[in-house]
């Protein structure tokens, strides 16, 4: 058997049998589960695994978390196709539903159990995740640090294309042997992804990439060929989604915001049959009192934002809109009560830089409302 599926399927075993156990390592990715995320928290899992295999170390498990409901994998056709490559079990991965951190943390209260938290991809908790705060001991992102919100901890954040890169990087200054090729086939074709190919001229791809990238083709014979357009494709296709798994294929939530990204765009999203009724009914499942729609169009370069609020407060809605417009972004007409779409001005947008800009604008507003 594979040395990548015996890992997971220990760990899958471990888990009903967690209380037996000393330590504990939980291995987090952000609650979008998309490529990155999946990919870092099962990679630097198997670096945590093997370390410990190598001191002789009992009783302590690595438990690799892919922060999303067992039910809702399926969607993620990208991270299915690879797994299924690599004869990879999709029943004996350990997803959020599966693990209960309230009652680990009790354990650790207990002092029946230590437990280490290792943070990829994100570096703040969600109010889900948030009771691990505690047990956070490293961390590893690639995007901006917040700095009101961030989890302590030992933290290396970097702004390359992909958080695999730091992953890979990692593993790469270890002086041991940990690759194998499953693993690194993985990390590989995350970093195609993040990167757009690996083509500079997308502004996703930074030295480090290359590098790590470089390696790894060198040391495992790799050739991105057709790959990431194969992924790419796999990851845009919608027409085995309904409305509401649109909205939770690819979900940040931020306080009373959540950010979910889909590829089509948002003005073609709202037309779709009871599309409004999922946004307030998603709104209140959540509980959150704004989606933003962060929309693309396959194969085009065509993006736009739509904004769902939640509410009848006009005056807040028409600030809202205000703020952006100064952010440089144009609305359309409205198309519906409460749902605003804007254009990208700029094409390189990303989600990543306009989760800061809304929630910026969200308490600036909240504070300048609540004020008068």
């Amino acid at each position: 058997m594979a040395e990548l599926r015996t890992f997971l399927e220990k760990c899958y075993a471990d888990l009903n049998q967690w209380r037996s156990l000393r330590e504990i390592y939980i291995v987090l990715g952000n609650e979008s589960c998309d490529l990155d995320s999946a990919v870092s928290a099962i990679a630097y899992g198997f670096l945590l695994f093997k370390k410990n295999e190598l001191e002789n170390s009992m009783n302590q498990t690595v438990f690799p978390v892919l922060n999303v409901d067992r039910k809702h994998f399926p969607m993620r056709l990208e991270h299915c196709y690879l797994m299924n490559q690599l004869d990879i079990n999709l029943e004996k991965l350990i997803f959020r539903s599966d693990i209960n951190f309230e009652e680990l943390i009790e354990a650790v209260n207990d002092m029946k159990i230590t437990v280490k938290t290792y943070l990829v991809d994100h570096h703040v908790l969600s109010r889900n995740d948030d009771i691990l705060r505690q047990t956070v001991c490293r961390i590893f992102d690639h995007r901006t640090l917040d700095e009101k919100n961030f989890c302590p901890g030992e933290l290396r954040i970097e702004p390359v294309g992909s958080c695999a890169t730091i992953i890979s990087d990692e593993i790469f200054k270890e002086d041991f042997e940990i690759w194998n090729k499953d693993i690194a086939y993985l990390v590989y074709c995350t970093i195609l992804m993040d990167t757009k190919g690996l083509r500079p001229k997308k502004g996703k791809t930074t030295a480090l990439d290359m590098e790590i990238a470089s390696k790894l083709e060198r040391k495992f014979g790799f050739n991105k060929s057709n790959l990431y357009d194969k992924l790419k494709d796999l990851r845009c296709s919608t027409c085995h989604l309904t409305i509401d798994e649109m909205l939770i294929k690819d979900l940040k939530c931020s306080g009373s915001i959540a950010f979910s990204r889909i590829h089509v765009l948002a003005e073609t999203f709202i037309a779709k049959d009871c599309a409004m009724d999922s946004l307030k009914e998603f709104c209140s499942k959540k509980k959150v009192s704004m989606i933003i729609l962060i929309g693309s169009e396959a194969n085009s370069k065509m993006k736009d934002m739509g904004l769902f609020f939640d509410t009848n407060n006009e005056r807040f809605i028409r600030k809202f809109c205000q703020k952006l417009r100064e952010n440089g972004m144009r609305d359309l007409p409205n198309i519906l009560e409460n749902f605003v779409v804007f254009k990208f001005e700029f094409q390189k947008l990303t989600r990543k830089e306009i989760i800061p800009i809304i929630l910026n604008i969200y308490e600036e507003l909240k504070t300048e409302l609540t004020s008068h």
